[in-house]
């Protein structure tokens, strides 16, 4: 039975995951900033069932990343942009199904578009002169 581990080094799964990480954490605080009751931190408006949501999105992310999963991270992705188009369809008619403003549906976009981008992209090989390409 082989094992992975969590390889964080400069191979280029190494800097997948470690982008991956990151909008784990962008996606979980992007849930915590909208919980906080104090204005300068409360720049999106979001009510606690999308929050949890959003923080087990952000574990499913993480957790995609450490078991060198790319379809979850695509998951992840697509719920989020699913939010966001919810989101602005019933923007004149209320709270709806995902409570919030345009800018609860920016958020959502632009998280499901980095987690789908980071799950898509495969960084180059640094040992490669620039401009050429690996087959």
């Amino acid at each position: 039975m082989s094992t992975r581990t969590a390889d964080f080094s400069d191979s280029a799964d190494g800097v997948v995951r470690r982008r991956a990480l990151w909008a784990s954490a962008a996606t979980g605080a992007g849930a915590v900033f909208a919980l906080v009751d104090y204005t300068p931190l409360n720049f999106v408006r979001v009510d606690g069932r999308i929050a949890v949501v959003l923080l087990v999105l952000a574990a499913a992310g993480a957790a995609g990343a450490l078991l060198h999963r790319p379809v979850v991270l695509i998951g992840v992705g697509g719920v989020l942009l699913l939010l966001a188009v919810v989101r602005m369809v019933t923007y004149g008619h209320g709270d709806g199904l995902v409570g919030g403003g345009s800018s609860t549906a920016a958020l959502f976009a632009g998280l499901g578009l980095t987690w789908v981008g980071i799950a898509l992209s495969r960084p180059s090989d640094p040992s490669q002169p620039p401009g050429t390409q690996v087959n």
